[in-house]
């Protein structure tokens, strides 16, 4: 079960960040229409100095129907994660052509980790209570300083990280800092686009495996004033390891994605993951994986 160890060590990192999700209505942060003749093609409207506070919550639940072995009896082993984030992107330079270079920070965090019956670990950055755990000072380490420098163009899409305490581009590729890479079409309802990428899996969920992925954008009827776009996540040639399963089931994001066009801001996302790895461990074993991810943006200073 060595395996297994490993992966929940990893997700114990990874959570922190959040792949890795209550927005605020449109009017309520205050932008005002561009007039007619300076609208702007779709796309990012980034601002050097801008900073972009979200509020992210994550909720984990997973059950494995296992086997220590092929003659020991079936067991039910459940988890349960939770992650509250208020992080913050920060605008550092602005090219001319609009690509952006941004900072992440980590302003709070909060998060829970319970394993079938046992008793419930926390972790939180405003608790003033003392622990000598490693893992609460690595946490501690990532409040209220920089994390990651990276850059993006205007239509989202990632183009190089710059500097990064935590992970490398390959995460960024995959969980892109602002949900979704925009088309140059107007965001009409029924408008479709897609983005192609690769997943590759870093260690300790992976050796470097590579894999072919499309996530498919549709234009929805809009919410608040707000352009709804759905996003689908697939991946080519799903491979049969169940190891390699599991360890991409953070990625198969699915749900709805809030951008406002005229301010060229991501406002929020719904996402879920939801999927069973039958016989991981052999027959009558499963892996039951469910994600709810809730983003917000709180404010832009």
């Amino acid at each position: 079960m060595k395996w297994r160890n490993g992966y929940w060590q990893a997700r114990r990192v990874m959570g922190a960040i959040g792949f890795l999700f209550v927005f605020f209505l449109a009017l309520e942060l205050g932008y005002s229409e561009e007039p007619e003749g300076l609208k702007k093609k779709i796309g990012f409207q980034f601002q050097p100095g801008q900073i972009y506070r979200y509020k992210l919550e994550q909720n984990t639940n997973i059950v494995e129907i296992t086997r220590d072995d092929p003659k020991a009896a079936i067991q039910t082993i459940s988890s349960v994660h939770k992650l509250q984030v208020v992080k913050r992107w920060k605008i550092l330079e602005v090219a001319a052509n609009g690509d952006a270079t941004i900072e992440l920070s980590i302003e709070k965090m909060r998060m829970e980790r319970q394993i079938g019956n046992d008793k419930a670990t926390i972790f939180d950055s405003e608790s003033e209570a003392k622990d000598s755990k490693e893992e609460t000072a690595q946490l501690k380490k990532m409040i209220n300083t920089k994390i990651v420098v990276l850059q993006v163009n205007r239509s989202g899409d990632f183009i190089k990280l710059v500097e990064s305490k935590f992970g490398s581009k390959n995460r960024f590729v995959t969980d892109l800092p602002f949900k979704l890479v925009l088309s140059s079409q107007e965001l009409k309802k029924d408008t479709t686009w897609d983005r192609k990428y690769k997943i590759t899996l870093d260690p300790p969920q992976g050796a470097g495996e590579s894999f072919d992925a499309t996530q498919n954008y549709t234009v929805l009827v809009p919410t608040n004033g707000l352009e709804s776009i759905q996003v689908q996540t697939e991946i080519k040639d799903y491979p049969k390891d169940a190891n390699l399963q599991i360890a991409l089931l953070p990625t198969l994001q699915n749900g709805t994605i809030y951008f406002h066009s005229q301010t060229g801001r991501y406002y929020g996302s719904r996402l879920t993951i939801e999927k069973n790895i039958d016989d991981y461990q052999g027959p009558g074993t499963k892996y039951r994986y469910a994600c709810t991810l809730s983003e917000d943006l709180l404010d832009v200073k």
